[in-house]
């Protein structure tokens, strides 16, 4: 602290060059909480900053690489746990989702999309055009009560035939 008073008288009040501050490994140290021990394990590895290299590089190193934040600024360790809490939420939704897939309580989108486009493209629309062919045909000389008969019945069976394909299709997914 008398060092950088000094700087600073001869340098509003003296015109002459004065050394900067050198900053040691032990001042780095105390300056980020660690021992110089820890400092020069944490210097050798790969990655890391140098001694000298600013205070934020050493910061933002240290949030990544040190076990004990205890020497971390408040706001930075706040930010880390909640990226942890996040990180660990989103595993714990996915094997969620993996086990309700085991537990067959879901469904693969793409094995829905299929079974959905097999049974309109086949059945349903299928039907109807069945229906368009054969109906006219055998629509004439009917009354309306027997034309809403036919169609009721149409219907009744389109109906089965997709309850049906429904009903193996669920069976052959094992689901419950």
């Amino acid at each position: 602290m008398r060092q950088l008073f000094r700087q600073l008288y001869l340098k509003l009040f003296m015109k002459t060059k004065t050394k900067p501050i050198e900053l040691t490994k032990a001042a780095r140290a105390k300056e980020l909480g660690l021992s110089k021990q820890n400092l020069y394990w944490h210097s050798k590895q790969p990655g890391a900053p140098k001694w000298d290299a600013p205070k934020a590089a050493w910061v933002e190193y240290l949030a990544i690489n040190e076990r004990d934040t205890s020497n971390l600024p408040p706001e930075l360790k706040k930010q880390i746990g909640e990226q942890r809490l996040r990180l660990v939420r989103a595993q714990a939704e996915k094997i969620e989702l993996e086990n309700a897939g085991v537990r067959h309580e879901q469904i693969e989108w793409n094995t829905v999309s299929r079974f959905l486009g097999e049974v309109l493209g086949k059945i349903y629309f299928g039907e109807l055009e069945r229906m368009q062919q054969t109906f006219p045909a055998s629509m004439v000389g009917k009354d309306a009560a027997a034309i809403q008969v036919d169609c009721q019945q149409f219907v009744g069976d389109l109906v089965k035939a997709i309850r049906l394909k429904l009903d193996a299709w669920v069976a052959s997914k094992g689901a419950k």
